[in-house]
């Protein structure tokens, strides 16, 4: 008989804020610069990951080698691969403020922060005049200043007291195309109860212990924007709770958290609404690479690229509804690609089983291996279904487009039956790489057949290896190896509900009218 996965018991019971533990770095978790530098400038094959030249550890739209999470850093343009540096961006716009506006920043006062400040001379707008601490610069902060860092490793720890207005927002961010690292115990950004915020190019660490949030924030916060960032030697890359309204994280890199979740975003007694995580890496994670606990409606998370992490590439607890998941690449995570999952919770804190439906899954390519992260053999399904036995929702899941492959376990897990009536399942390439089992229903598996004709909402899904380019499950410690776009002869192109079907891929390429299944268009 073969072993069942358990889902969802390390979930329930979440660690504190600065908890105690930690794991290093792993030693794959930076590409080789000599590597990052080939694939950029043409000098070696790369494998295709994301837009432009985004690798499995660096987001490269314009391959110049420079962006999030790239050791040279970030990228001042990255629609522009001659304008990297200041240098090269002061060129083209002549000075700062039209560098700025070019990348859709008009503050009303600029603050600078310099390793050669002075926080008793300093002045705004005078980019001669630097402070040198945020311990100054906090105090100061008000609607419509950006605080801009220049190049270097500060202590400084934001937490920001005011908020910004929709015209005006707050915006704390790294001079473009300088590096610029806040490393400190302490978490690396908070602000509690403010709205209106832009974040953008920051690389957020802690050398010292590894733990504290990278950002922590909400209670309620709304229009907060995270951009361009890198956060790396946390305990969770981010932790944003309670009240979250249009929230968008995009173009940042979280990776190698100590403690927890690459990003980790909930509501209790207040719910949030209109999330969307878009372009990001998330790797490494100690748990899973982004889990959302408690009620959220409008969540879209697209064209993300989540592997490496321990448990599930993503995590949604505790009601999560009217989402949309497309255009993913999820690999080589210890679990599944996708957990859904209700537990006891806690009614006095708000913390309830609550329904979790009207939730598509579309043009994702989803591979889960036969090992985690560290080298331990998994046996896991691609998507675990499992309301805890509660008297929830989890109607109108919808899984369309899709690429999903196992190593002998079912794709689908349905703990409780009824919500495998209710799935819409069509158009997926499934691909069991070990056997014959496709869907594990109330603790029982059944074939590819039963899968495929179940009912009217199942059909038109192929049982085939989808024909990666580069796969191999011996490269569980190697995520740059992978190529997951596919083969001329792959059963995933044209195969895919054009009514469905996102209008791009991935890497932005549109689909056209006979779109092909999973995250990436071939042609």
């Amino acid at each position: 008989m073969r072993r069942l996965c358990k889902v969802g018991h390390a979930l329930a019971c979440p660690a504190g804020r600065n908890g105690g533990g930690g794991n290093p770095l792993r030693p794959w978790a930076v590409v080789p610069l000599l590597f990052v530098l080939a694939a950029a400038f043409g000098g070696e094959s790369r494998p295709a990951k994301g837009p432009g030249c985004t690798t499995a550890t660096m987001i490269d739209w314009d391959c110049d080698g420079y962006g999030p999470g790239s050791p040279l850093g970030p990228d001042a343009d990255d629609q522009d691969p001659a304008v990297n540096t200041p240098a090269t961006a002061l060129a083209k716009y002549g000075n700062t403020a039209a560098l700025l506006a070019h990348l859709g920043y008009r503050p009303q006062r600029r603050i600078y922060i310099a390793i050669d400040g002075n926080d008793a001379h300093g002045r705004p707008d005078d980019e001669a005049r630097p402070y040198r601490s945020w311990e100054h610069v906090g105090e100061m902060v008000k609607a419509g200043d950006a605080v801009i860092w220049r190049a270097g490793t500060y202590p400084d720890h934001p937490v920001l007291a005011t908020s910004g207005t929709t015209a005006k927002p707050i915006v704390l961010m790294a001079y473009p195309g300088e590096k610029v690292i806040l490393d400190q115990r302490l978490n690396g950004i908070e602000f509690v109860g403010q709205s209106n915020i832009v974040i953008d190019g920051l690389i957020l660490q802690n050398t010292v212990n590894g733990l504290g949030e990278g950002v922590f924030f909400g209670d309620p916060s709304s229009n907060v924007t995270f951009r361009n960032v890198e956060v790396r030697q946390r305990a969770r890359g981010m932790l944003g709770m309670n009240g979250l309204a249009n929230i968008l994280i995009e173009h940042s890199v979280f990776h190698d958290t100590t403690l927890e979740h690459g990003i980790y975003l909930g509501a209790r007694e207040k719910p949030n609404s209109n999330i969307t995580l878009r372009h990001n890496l998330i790797y490494g994670a100690s748990y899973n690479g982004f889990q959302h606990n408690g009620r959220v409606t409008g969540m879209v998370v697209e064209s993300n690229i989540i592997h490496s992490n321990t448990l599930s590439a993503l995590s949604f607890t505790e009601g999560v509804s009217d989402t949309v998941v497309s255009d993913n690449l999820m690999f080589g995570n210890g679990r599944n690609c996708l957990v859904l999952f209700d537990y006891p919770g806690d009614h006095a804190s708000h913390i309830d089983p609550w329904d979790q439906k009207n939730i598509a899954f579309v043009n994702n390519t989803c591979w889960v291996g036969g090992k985690d992260p560290a080298g331990a053999d998994i046996s896991q399904p691609a998507i675990a279904i499992d309301s805890g036995g509660f008297p929830v929702s989890f109607d109108n899941l919808k899984f369309v487009n899709n690429i999903f492959v196992t190593q002998s376990y079912s794709i689908f897990r349905f703990v409780q039956g009824q919500y495998m009536k209710t799935a819409t399942i069509r158009s997926n390439v499934l691909w069991d790489s070990g056997g014959e089992a496709y869907v594990n229903v109330n603790g029982a598996d059944d074939d590819f057949a039963a899968l495929d004709a179940g009912d009217d909402r199942k059909g038109g899904n192929v049982k085939r290896d989808p024909l990666f380019r580069a796969v191999d499950p011996a490269w569980y410690k190697k995520p740059e190896n992978y190529d997951f776009t596919l083969r001329e002869d792959s059963p995933a192109i044209g195969l895919a509900l054009a009514s469905d079907a996102p209008p791009t891929d991935l890497t932005r390429r549109p689909r056209g009218t006979e779109p092909d299944a999973g995250a990436y268009q071939a042609r």
